[in-house]
């Protein structure tokens, strides 16, 4: 598999190592950042003489999902998203 990136973490003791690339088109996450675990090393050197290319990182990174631009009254007032025609009344209760 090819990453566009790797990154070095610490995380629970160990130096843990992941892959950065994106989703494929099938995937319902289609073209989102993926962060993909692969390895954990016990030692920092370890790790970097693995990966040399790998950018270290003081924070634990995850991947920032987008999902673009709302439609028009997406968050509209009146019952909420899509107007599929489901509203609930207090005498639905």
């Amino acid at each position: 598999m090819s990453y566009e990136y790797f990154t070095i973490q610490f995380k629970h003791g160990g130096w843990n190592v992941y892959g950065w690339d994106k989703y494929p088109s099938g995937s319902v996450y289609a073209y989102q950042p993926r962060k993909t675990f692969l390895k954990s090393f016990d030692r920092c050197l370890d790790a970097q003489s693995k990966y040399p290319s790998a950018q270290f990182s003081n924070v634990l990174l995850e991947p920032q999902p987008t999902i673009g631009q709302q439609p028009a009254n997406y968050y509209a007032g009146n019952g909420g998203f899509y107007d599929a025609g489901e509203y609930w009344s207090e005498e639905d209760y």
